[in-house]
């Protein structure tokens, strides 16, 4: 991957005096000059498993402590297999994308089949980052 480096020098000489030394401001910057979207979304993916594994996010219990992965194996939350699909018909008016979202920063706002309230919000436990990127990795589960 081509990185572009930016180094800038900057020096304030005109209120320098001549026993004085200029200060000097070094930047240095890696940018990647394409991004695609898909690399991106990868990075997101990747980023939205590893919060889904963690152990605890903040103090509460991690997503994979109560959710399981595998069909028909629910612990002390309900099963997240499928969820990618089955998110987009659980609101009528909520995409998948969004309906994911207050699931996890509002989980009283809807409940799955079969379970009620028990999930705590992670709204003061997430960065908008970190939501996007747990969003982004449950999408991909199919």
């Amino acid at each position: 991957m081509w990185r572009l480096h930016l180094v800038a020098v900057v020096a304030l000489s005109s209120c320098a005096s001549a026993d004085r030394a200029s200060p000097t401001v070094d930047l240095t910057t890696s940018v990647a000059p394409t991004t695609s979207i898909a690399s991106v979304t990868s990075i997101a993916s990747a980023d939205g498993a590893a919060l889904f594994a963690a152990d605890s996010l903040g103090g509460e219990a991690g997503c994979s402590s109560c959710h399981s992965m595998q069909p028909d194996r629910s612990t002390s939350g309900p099963s997240l297999a499928g969820i990618g699909t089955i998110a987009a018909t659980r609101v009528a008016e909520l995409g998948a994308e969004h309906y994911l979202r207050q699931s996890i920063l509002e989980p009283e706002a809807f409940f799955a089949p079969g379970w009620g309230a028990g999930m705590p919000a992670y709204s003061a436990v997430l960065s908008d980052t970190e939501a996007d990127a747990l969003v982004t990795y449950l999408l991909t589960i199919e």
